[in-house]
């Protein structure tokens, strides 16, 4: 049994309208039966949900190429209005009778392991493994104390702070959240901020972060801590909101925080949906006078090709780049494209996940302006972010 979970669905079904969600969910369908034999079972239980039951592979090996198929078949994009849209798979696997000997338990056993393929972005397809059950009953209390969590104010935001990547002075900082659960202790954001999304609860968590963000930039002014920006994420479902706009809007009213001191941070992700609504919406941010970062660059599918496009102030370097700096060439070429294109375009760079001195003797050279990471601090609770402070990981 395969379970499969579209990623990316809700940015297409909310980006380009409910339409272009059906005709996308219409060619899914198509790409999986073509993908299949005459005599499996392909269905859609709901929403971007889709199940494949085969029911005469006569060992391990015959699911592991049925799930292969199912992979190369979704490698190139698909085509809706005119454009290209990727739309990746997470795959949970489940076997009879080692998982289950019922189609409920096959289907149930698979769901799980397809979450836990959905939760590691390295491994799009896990089979089912028996822990599984511990793991999605420990997820259904997460799920149900998040529902309280903000009434009862469990949430707290760290930050971390960027820095100039000569003289090492802190000129801006990047809120993070962070959840202290009554008996938990600390539940790490991997650990639910995705269970948010699914609940429709990350809109309220990311105004939440916002305003807090904004009232603690506001507090450090009022104590000459010369800190000159705080960042706060966006999370993919907050930006094709439409009432984004008027939320930030609100917020810097409220607060009374500079509009230039606050940078708002876009995924890639987030851009490759609808480039022409994300270019509307950018705008309408930037108007308000507020920064636009976009995070992860490099990442994504094609965000590069309309990077001149989009009003945005920052691009951030992925970590995933940085980290092997000095000991691979092909990172340092990427690294310095990313800051040469960037450079060009009257972008500034910051480069994060810096965590030893050759990384950021690298960086510097490459003349990128800003630098976040281990190396320099953790993130740390507003009352311990000092412009001396100086961690290592």
């Amino acid at each position: 049994m395969l379970y499969i979970d579209l990623n990316g669905f809700k940015q297409v079904n909310g980006g380009m309208g409910h339409q272009a969600g059906d005709e996308l969910l219409r060619l899914v369908a198509k790409r999986l039966k073509t993908s299949t034999r005459f005599s499996d079972v392909v269905g859609r239980l709901g929403g971007d949900e889709f199940v494949i039951g085969a029911s005469d592979l006569t060992d391990i090996k015959g699911g592991a190429a049925l799930v292969h198929k199912v992979l190369y078949n979704f490698g190139d994009p698909f085509t809706i209005n005119g454009r290209e849209i990727y739309c990746l798979q997470s795959i949970g696997v489940a076997h009879f009778s080692a998982d289950g000997n019922t189609a409920d338990l096959l289907i149930r056993n698979a769901d799980m392991a397809m979450y836990a393929a959905k939760q590691n972005k390295t491994r799009p397809v896990v089979v089912f493994e028996s822990h599984m059950l511990s793991v999605a009953a420990e997820r259904l209390d997460i799920e149900n104390d998040l529902r309280r969590v903000l009434a009862r104010q469990e949430f707290i935001l760290h930050y971390q702070p960027k820095v100039d990547s000569t003289t090492h002075e802190i000129l801006g900082a990047e809120a993070l959240i962070r959840w202290q659960h009554p008996e938990k202790g600390f539940v790490p954001p991997g650990s639910f901020i995705s269970l948010a999304e699914e609940c429709g609860l990350i809109m309220q968590i990311g105004e939440w972060t916002l305003r807090e963000a904004c009232a603690q930039f506001v507090k450090w002014r009022a104590n000459n801590i010369p800190i000159k920006s705080v960042s706060v994420n966006l999370s993919p479902t907050q930006f094709l909101d439409r009432g984004l706009v008027d939320v930030v809007q609100r917020i810097l009213t409220e607060t009374k925080i500079d509009p230039k001191c606050l940078e708002l941070e876009l995924t890639e992700g987030a851009m490759s949906v609808d480039i022409e609504r994300a270019i509307t919406t950018l705008g309408n941010l930037r108007a308000l006078g507020v920064k636009l970062s976009i995070d992860d660059v490099g990442t994504g599918y094609s965000s590069l090709a309309y990077l001149k496009r989009l009003p945005i102030d920052v691009v951030k370097i992925d970590r995933s780049f940085v980290k092997d700096l000095g000991n691979s060439p092909a990172d340092s070429q990427i690294v310095g494209a990313i800051i040469t294109l960037a450079d060009r375009l009257g972008f500034n760079v910051v480069a994060e996940g810096v965590e030893n001195d050759e990384q950021a003797d690298i960086l510097k050279a490459s003349q990128c302006e800003l630098l976040q990471g281990y190396l320099f601090s953790r993130p740390v609770d507003p009352t311990n972010l000092h412009p001396s402070s100086r961690l290592n990981a």
